[in-house]
C-alpha cells in the first residue's frame, strides 16, 4: 500500500471546496477525518477556515506565518491606518484592516 503525503494545503482545499457545497463545518471536518485520519486538521482549525470563507476569503492558502515578510508595513499604509483611526477610534482591528486590505497575520508582524 502506498501512502502519500498529506498537505495542510490540501485540506484547505478540501474544506473550500466542502463550504461552496454547503456542507457545514462539522460535515466537513468527519469527511476529513474519514479521508485522513490522524493526519486530519483539528476540528477547530476546520471550523476557523469555514468562519474565514463565510467572512469573504477567497483563497485558502494560507498567508503570514514564521518567516513572511512584513511587506504590508510601509509608510502609506501607516498613515492610512492612522488615519482611519482618528476618524474612529472605537474601529475594530478586523474592521480596520478589511479598509486597509492587509491581512490579519501580515499586520501584526
Amino acid at each position: 500500500m502506498h501512502t502519500m503525503e498529506v498537505t495542510r494545503e490540501e485540506q484547505y482545499g478540501a474544506i473550500k471546496f466542502c463550504f461552496r457545497l454547503n456542507h457545514t463545518a462539522s460535515e466537513t471536518y468527519e469527511k476529513l477525518k474519514q479521508t485522513y485520519g490522524e493526519s486530519a486538521l483539528p476540528r477547530a482549525t476546520v471550523f476557523r477556515w469555514f468562519k474565514e470563507f463565510k467572512e469573504g476569503r477567497v483563497s485558502c492558502v494560507k498567508q503570514g506565518g514564521p518567516g513572511v515578510s512584513a511587506s504590508a508595513v510601509t509608510e502609506t499604509n501607516i498613515n492610512t491606518a492612522a488615519v482611519i483611526v482618528r476618524e474612529d477610534r472605537r474601529i475594530t482591528l478586523r474592521e480596520q484592516l478589511k479598509c486597509c486590505e492587509f491581512h490579519m497575520v501580515v499586520f501584526f508582524q
